[in-house]
């Protein structure tokens, strides 16, 4: 969730309660990845995530990787986008079968 009167991004669990909180000023980076099957019949396969990187009070790096559903994906992008004022990174990746 994110939280533009807290200036924060919130991620809340499934009863709503706060998880983790990481103030706007202290993300660093936010990168959204596409994960494509190097063959045509794993198409149904294809794994989206966004990735906020921050540091901590420390100044140490930290990264929270979001496996996102393919249906709202371009809405939380846009949304982190817009409430943090960060512009966003994009890489699409065909990866291996195994």
């Amino acid at each position: 969730m994110f939280d533009t009167d807290k200036k924060a991004i919130e991620f809340l669990d499934q009863k709503d309660a706060m998880v983790v909180l990481i103030p706007n000023d202290r993300i660093r980076d936010l990168f959204y990845e596409t994960k494509i099957p190097a063959l045509p019949f794993h198409a149904h396969s294809v794994t989206d995530f966004f990735i906020i990187s921050d540091a901590d009070s420390d100044g140490k790096s930290k990264s929270i990787v979001i496996n996102m559903d393919k249906c709202k994906h371009f809405d939380i992008v846009t949304e982190a986008a817009a409430a943090t004022g960060k512009s966003v990174s994009y890489a699409r990746d065909r990866c291996c079968v195994w």
